[in-house]
């Protein structure tokens, strides 16, 4: 009997290898672009960054002579930019108690004046508060004022004070361009907390009613101006309290009903590279906000990702953390990608990004992340279409899709084979038809960029901290970041980067297109491909 069972057993594994041997793992996926159903036009989701910590990085800010940022960046989030540490706020002497109104608002000013020199706009958040406001200010992980202020009406002349000298300097309509928002992840605890979730909340709910209300006296009434949660994740209190407070509470300065409210943010992390994490997923956090905000009549808020992507990596010498909020490998494509089709999906307007290059804001060479914006950025003005999808093969987890958009004659594809795995690789043989948008007869001219390792310099970073014999206890933060000029506690390390290989990976960093023609048949072009693991290909193709 046990020699039967074994002999049933081989022969199903014989047979089971036999039927996998025949399938092809090598997708056969057919896109087909419908030019004649044109949508709404689309949202170019990665003009915002995100700072830190303004210090007086915008003052003698220039352009990059390459790969410049602002080419498609038009906000600049200045985060808790008016206080909630000794280095944020705005005072002559932040640690004098006995002057509370010593207000010095240069450095706000002069990055203001520095961001608009490089051709965006400032998106100044307001809330913490400042140190000197509140008794036994104490500050959390974020280095911010966990605490209320002791007398709101201090607070409240103080921001009343400060955009009063920012119209003074731009003017009322210049100011009614630039965006605006009331603290960072407020339901957060390590930004904002109080001592008790409940007390937090309300507090929370009076100073973005006095800070709109400063706003709204000194500015004007039609501020563009939001909140960012975490939501992604849970925090001390419901952010759902928070939108019900702004359509339908008590105004807590006016007394009025609500406060303005023109947008709502979270922040989209997931844990590494191939896991996401117990959290929600991207549109599960859009539909919470959004569903929320209908329920209470607020039906048409604009909704966006004031920060994220990815928060750890290997270690470093002194944290996990990613510098960038980003990984330097291929999956870093895939991952953008994925992203910008959940929120055309979804009607997210803005991801908020922290870098786009290797040594900084503007600093270094690009990285996977720069060229799939900066690819994405020449669908300006264009108005989405519908990507019908099928195909054969077997789809093992992963994510083959496309999205699509034309402006004119010219015709917009984004293609990817996109698994959330860092180490894939499998391809996918893709098939894009393309119905022409006029009666052109001549043949159609195609330009093709291909976003992979092909123009990552961090591929080869890779191989040369081995061939150096370089350590993850080289940098501070995590060694998987492409932000590397900024994470080096190795000097002799630093150095090697900075005099030997910088030089080097602008070369590897370079994305070259293709340039192709193809024959334009019964009023349609077909586009056949092989797209590698987590690349991302984009196609332009002018009829």
């Amino acid at each position: 009997m046990a020699e039967k069972i074994i002999s049933f057993i081989l022969a199903v594994i014989a047979a089971v290898t036999s039927f996998f041997s025949q399938i092809n793992f090598f997708d056969n996926v057919s896109l087909t672009v419908d030019t004649a159903r044109p949508g709404e036009e689309i949202n170019f989701i990665f003009d915002n960054v995100n700072v830190w910590d303004m210090g007086t990085q915008f003052i003698n800010a220039k352009n990059a002579e390459k790969n410049d940022i602002y080419d498609f960046v038009k906000y600049v989030q200045l985060m808790e930019c008016t206080g909630g540490s000794y280095g944020r706020d705005l005072f002559k002497d932040p640690y004098n108690t006995g002057v509370l109104d010593d207000y010095d608002f240069t450095r706000l000013i002069e990055n203001c004046r520095g961001i608009l020199r490089l051709g965006a706009k400032p998106h100044i958040k307001v809330g913490n508060v400042p140190m000197k406001y509140s008794t036994g200010a104490r500050t959390g992980n974020m280095q911010a004022n966990l605490l209320e202020p002791d007398d709101y009406d201090v607070y409240y002349n103080y921001l009343t004070v400060l955009f009063t000298a920012l119209v003074d300097e731009f003017g009322k309509e210049e100011m009614l361009t630039w965006h605006y928002g009331v603290m960072t992840e407020y339901e957060n605890s390590d930004w904002f907390d109080c001592g008790d979730s409940e007390k937090t909340k309300l507090a929370f709910f009076k100073i973005y009613d006095y800070a709109v209300d400063a706003m709204q006296k000194t500015i004007g009434e039609s501020i563009y101006v939001g909140a960012h949660s975490m939501t992604v994740t849970e925090g001390i209190w419901d952010e759902r309290e928070f939108i019900e407070h702004a359509a339908v509470g008590t105004n807590l300065k006016t007394g009025k009903k609500g406060t303005r409210l023109c947008y709502l943010t979270f922040s989209y992390y997931e844990i590494s590279a191939g896991n996401v994490g117990e959290r929600l997923s991207f549109c599960e956090c859009v539909d919470l906000l959004r569903q929320t905000a209908e329920k209470y009549g607020l039906d048409s808020l604009d909704y966006g990702v004031d920060e994220g992507r990815v928060l750890f990596g290997a270690k470093g010498k002194n944290s996990n953390e990613l510098p960038s909020r980003t990984v330097g490998f291929q999956w870093q494509a895939g991952m953008d990608a994925r992203l910008i089709k959940d929120s055309l999906d979804s009607g997210v307007k803005w991801i908020s990004s922290w870098t786009f290059k290797s040594d900084g804001l503007n600093a270094g060479n690009p990285t996977l992340s720069y060229h799939i914006a900066d690819c994405y950025s020449r669908w300006k003005g264009s108005k989405r279409l519908p990507v019908n999808k099928g195909g054969a093969g077997i789809f093992i987890k992963k994510n083959v899709n496309a999205i699509a958009a034309a402006n004119g004659n010219k015709v917009f594809v984004m293609a990817y084979n996109e698994k959330n795995k860092v180490d894939y690789s499998r391809g996918a043989d893709v098939k894009i038809s393309i119905i022409s948008p006029s009666d052109a007869s001549s043949n159609a001219k195609i330009t093709v960029y291909r976003i992979n390792d092909e123009c990552n310099f961090y591929d080869d970073w890779v191989k040369d901290k081995a061939f150096y014999g370089l350590k993850d206890e080289d940098f501070s933060w995590s060694p998987d970041c492409p932000c590397i000029g900024s994470n080096f506690v190795n000097r002799d390390a630093a150095n090697l980067y900075n005099e030997t290989l910088r030089e080097k990976y602008a070369g590897c960093s370079r994305l070259v297109p293709e340039k192709h023609e193809a024959e334009i048949i019964n009023g349609s072009v077909t586009v056949t491909d092989k797209i590698g693991g987590n690349e991302v290909v984009f196609y332009e193709i002018s009829f």
